[in-house]
This record gives C-alpha cells, sequence and structure tokens, in this order.
C-alpha cells in the first residue's frame, strides 16, 4: 500500500535528526580535535585529569563473555588480510583461541595472512587463521560463493566481524555504488547467509564496524532524514570519492540497532568504531607524502584500532542498552548521549567505551529508519532476511545465483591451516559420513537442502 504524501512526510520528520554537514564542519573538526588531543595529554601529564586505566579484551583482568561457549569458538573476520581486520583475527586467535575464517578479496593476501597469524599461534591450542576462498564484498555472488563453501565445512559460527571496507568509488557488476556495497550492502548479505549457523542458544556476537563519519552525512544541510529514498540513493547513486563512506557507516549502526530489536536472545550485534587509524585503507588517499607521516604520528594503530572489535566479540557486558564501542577517553558527561564529534574524532587511548552514537531523536524514530534501511536493504540485494531456523526457504533467485557458483567456490577454496601439533580445526571435508555422531541443526533451506552433522572428533 503506498504511503500518501502526509504519511510520508509523517515518516521523513520521525526518521529525521540534525548531523554535522561534512561540506562544512568536518575540516574544522578535525583541526578542533588535533588541539583537543594535545590538551586532554598535558592535563593528563599535569596531573589536572586523572589518566583513565586502558581497558581491552585482553586484558587478563577484563571480563570474557561465559555466554560464549569455551569449547573451540569460530570466527569469520572480513578483511582481515591487513590493518585493523588482521589484528582483529589475530588477536581472537592468539588472546582468545579462535578459529578465525579471513574472508578477503585477494586470495594470495589472505593465505599469506593466515600462515603469519598460525606461526604465532601456541601449537597446544586449538587457535588457528584458516582461509576457505575469496570473499569480494562488492560482489553479491562472491558473497554468496563465499556462503556456501562456509556452509560446506563448518556446522557453526559464533562471531561475524563485518569489517571490510574500501577508501575508494566507482560502481559494482551489480549496478551499486562501490563503497556503500562494500561497507554495507555486502556485510548485509553475509549477514543474512551466515545466520542460520550462529548457536541456538543466544551466544552469537555480530560485530559492524562503523566510523566517526556517521556524524557527517554527505549532503549540503545538516537535517538528514532516514528513510527508504535515503537508503536507496546512498547505494543507487555515484557520489565523487568517500562521499557515501559516512552513509555506509550510518547503517552500520541502524543495522546493528535492528539486528537487536527483531533477533533479541537470538544473537547481540555491536556497531565498533576503530578510532582513526593509520592503516592500509589510506592507500588511495590524496597527497600521501604529507598525510601518511601525519597519520603515523597522532592515529592510532592497528592494534589499538582492533580493541573495541575485538572487545564487541568477546566482552561479557550486562547492559543490552551498550551497543556502541568507540576507543577514545572522553568526560563521563559526553558519555550519555551522542557527543560532540570532535571529542570522538581523535583523544588518548582507552582501550573501548560505550557512548550513543547521532541517532534521531526518539525511540521510534530510530526503529523507523531501521525498518527502511532494512526494507531497502532486503530489496537490493534480492534477499529477504527471515532469521526463523526452523521455517527459512530463501527465494528461487539464491539457487540459481549459488548454482552457477557452486563449481567455482569449491575449485578456489583452499586447504585448512592445521597446527605444528597434528590438531585439525573442526572443518568438514566433503559429505559428512553416515555414522557421524553428533547433534544436527534444522535443514537450512539457505545454501543446501541437508543439515550437515558434526564430525568426529580425532584421536
Amino acid at each position: 500500500m503506498a504511503l500518501s504524501s502526509s504519511s510520508r512526510t509523517d515518516l521523513q520528520s520521525l526518521c529525521s535528526t540534525w548531523f554535522y554537514p561534512k561540506y562544512t564542519c568536518y575540516s574544522a573538526f578535525a583541526v578542533l580535535s588535533f588541539v583537543y588531543t594535545i590538551s586532554v595529554h598535558a592535563l593528563f601529564q599535569c596531573g589536572v585529569v586523572t589518566k583513565p586505566k586502558i581497558q581491552c579484551a585482553s586484558s587478563k583482568t577484563n571480563r570474557i563473555s561465559q555466554s560464549i561457549p569455551q569449547s573451540q569458538r569460530v570466527a569469520i573476520v572480513t578483511g582481515s588480510n591487513t590493518g585493523v581486520g588482521l589484528e582483529t583475527a589475530k588477536q581472537l586467535v592468539l588472546d582468545h583461541d579462535f578459529c578465525v575464517i579471513l574472508a578477503c578479496r585477494s586470495g594470495a593476501k589472505a593465505r599469506a595472512a593466515a600462515e603469519a597469524i598460525n606461526s604465532q599461534a601456541d601449537a597446544s591450542k586449538q587457535g588457528r587463521a584458516v582461509f576457505l576462498q575469496e570473499c569480494d564484498l562488492s560482489s553479491f555472488a562472491s558473497v554468496k560463493a563465499f556462503a556456501e563453501t562456509v556452509h560446506s565445512r563448518y556446522d557453526k559460527i559464533d562471531v561475524l566481524v563485518n569489517n571490510a571496507g574500501l577508501n575508494t568509488t566507482g560502481r559494482t557488476e551489480d549496478g551499486y555504488d562501490l563503497l556503500f556495497q562494500a561497507c554495507f550492502l555486502g556485510h548485509f548479505l553475509l549477514t543474512n547467509l551466515m545466520f542460520d549457523l550462529f548457536p541456538l542458544d543466544g551466544s552469537g556476537r555480530i560485530v559492524n564496524l562503523s566510523s566517526i563519519k556517521h556524524h557527517f552525512p554527505s549532503n549540503y544541510t545538516g537535517f538528514v532524514s532516514f528513510d527508504e529514498s535515503y537508503w536507496r540513493s546512498s547505494a543507487l547513486l555515484a557520489y565523487r570519492r568517500n562521499e557515501s563512506y559516512p552513509n555506509a557507516k550510518q547503517a552500520a549502526i541502524f543495522f546493528t540497532l535492528e539486528l537487536n530489536r527483531r533477533y533479541s536472545g537470538r544473537v547481540r550485534a555491536f556497531a565498533a568504531n576503530p578510532g582513526a587509524v593509520n592503516s592500509s585503507i589510506w592507500r588511495s588517499a590524496n597527497l600521501q607524502w604529507l598525510v601518511i607521516p601525519l597519520f603515523r604520528l597522532i592515529f592510532l594503530t592497528t592494534e589499538q584500532g582492533a580493541a573495541t572489535s575485538v572487545a564487541a566479540a568477546v566482552g561479557d557486558f550486562d547492559n543490552n542498552n551498550d551497543f556502541y564501542l568507540q576507543p577514545y577517553w572522553m568526560p563521563e558527561s559526553a558519555r550519555r548521549k551522542a557527543p560532540f564529534p570532535v571529542l570522538e574524532m581523535l583523544g588518548p587511548f582507552i582501550g573501548y567505551r560505550f557512548i550513543q552514537p547521532r541517532l534521531p531523536s526518539s525511540q521510534a524514530g530510530s526503529d523507523a529508519a531501521g525498518e527502511a534501511l532494512w526494507k531497502v536493504s532486503e530489496e537490493l540485494t534480492g534477499l529477504p532476511f527471515d532469521g526463523d531456523m526452523e521455517t527459512k526457504v530463501k527465494s528461487e533467485n539464491l539457487k540459481a545465483s549459488t548454482s552457477t557458483t557452486e563449481q567455482q567456490g569449491r575449485a578456489s577454496g583452499a586447504p585448512a591451516i592445521t597446527s605444528t601439533s597434528g590438531s585439525t580445526t573442526i572443518i568438514r571435508r566433503g559429505k559428512a559420513d553416515a555414522s557421524t555422531k553428533g547433534p544436527t541443526r534444522p535443514a537450512m533451506g539457505l545454501i543446501t537442502n541437508t543439515a550437515p552433522t558434526r564430525k568426529k572428533k580425532e584421536n
């Protein structure tokens, strides 16, 4: 049923909120954030302000979630061959004993990353990094082929970290803005395709990478309406370089909210701002001779930038209203609502801290914006998102698309990397033997028509 003009206006008003226009505010705020950072560090040194204790999920004193089973846990980290994604995968393997699937565009780089991580792993533990096949988030066909391979080899996924991003522009083979599809739409589709692999006990985690840029939409006014037309335009319009990046990072936040609203008790989702990180995402930046040395001086390291993602993946957090993490210290009063952006652009590194992102002024507005994003994302990816594991039946267009990529996906899958002690990861190779013991899940109806079974442990 089509909305009337008045209803559409009411919806736009409900979904709207004030943002800082990128073209008039961002550069000025960046300068202010640099001054702010130097000033706060000076106050710490003089003892005027107490220097905060850094809290990270890798800390011995930090609580690790007891809701996540401590048996072999499996995570997928996209964009994990470099930068924050690589460091996130590394920490999950080395510090938290995860089997981490590296989901990357480049198979060669992913294999090299897996080998580098595993060379540092303790042979007596289960934690390992593995590479299955390429996963290009800017290609729906690539995402579907990757999802099919994961389903053919794994019984469950405990954590999905939607980390991959780009710092360029263009149009994808699917017809959408390259940056928006790689940063958001591809992750929406991947989350959809992986959802039935999350444990039924509600211990699964989804981590969506956001950014300070969510404060700065790509428009010329500060009043933004997060209705369907806004999200559709973000995906369909070919912006100049970086102009759809804030929209994609806003989408990550609303996607997180909507996952928690729709599937509370099924999974828990977080949005993580890694901070300003000196990573390879700046490899396409202009004036590299100037910006790279500057970024190295004032930006976070990739290890620091991974703190929010890792904390969201494994931390034990009691307050269900906490969902957005950022890595900088700020005054306590600034945490109660969306802070002045300068406080979140740079600052003293603290590990992670929960704050409120910039959202519509009412809960109803946030819900309406999330629903609009969800509807448009289903439309653009061509696949309804259904979290009901018992009755999930995907559309015929998915079956057709996966069948065309089936042979290619299997051919490109690399063997799993095993530990030096001979212990293997928990992936299955080929079809499960009829005598295999262990629990089975309901039929997926998603990638295959039969539920996989758990492989016997090898002696």
